[in-house]
């Protein structure tokens, strides 16, 4: 998933060309350089709201990923809907870890997406990290870890099937609970 949006180097380009038609026109008044500014930001503006507009699959699952980890934060009981019927054991270790584990400021990054060529499954990995305290232990500090995981499409929303963790370092799995990637 590209932040920037799909078009984003379009819409660049367009920018840029825009900002050098301006500098022209500031320089020498020329009608055609102003006609041309006006143009290229038009179709700057256009882009940029066709871009906005299109939101891909990846986008869509990206964001049932944000929105676990935001309820997960909050121990929300909805977080444990958003998890497939087909894994109650994950249901049970997520709910095990929301009563464990506080965590806050949770950032995701390097998310990758894959899908199968029939569109039913999508394949995500991330990194994701955020202060932790585990109940016996107190503050363990701010945690790194990877994920692998298996999302697959019910009742026509994206839920979590399946999850594989592994250190950030080495890519080895680790045990779900773990609390360090020592």
């Amino acid at each position: 998933m590209n932040p920037f949006g799909e078009f984003w180097l379009i819409t660049l380009c367009l920018a840029i060309a825009t900002l050098i038609c301006l500098i022209v026109w500031t320089r020498h008044r020329g009608k055609i350089a102003f006609s041309l500014a006006l143009i290229f930001g038009v179709l700057t503006v256009v882009v940029l709201a066709i871009d906005l507009s299109i939101t891909t699959e990846s986008e869509v699952v990206a964001g049932r990923l944000t929105q676990l980890t935001s309820l997960f934060e909050a121990k929300s009981p909805e977080t444990l809907g958003m998890i497939s019927a087909q894994s109650p054991d994950l249901r049970e270790l997520v709910n095990a870890g929301m009563k464990i584990a506080t965590v806050r400021d949770l950032r995701i990054s390097d998310l990758t997406t894959r899908f199968t060529t029939d569109g039913s499954r999508a394949m995500v990995e991330f990194r994701i990290s955020g202060d932790m305290d585990l109940v016996g232990f107190g503050n363990v500090g701010r945690q790194p870890a990877k994920f692998d995981t298996v999302w697959v499409k019910e009742e026509g929303l994206w839920k979590l099937l399946r999850v594989v963790r592994k250190n950030p370092l080495n890519d080895s799995p680790m045990e779900m609970m773990r609390p360090s990637a020592s």
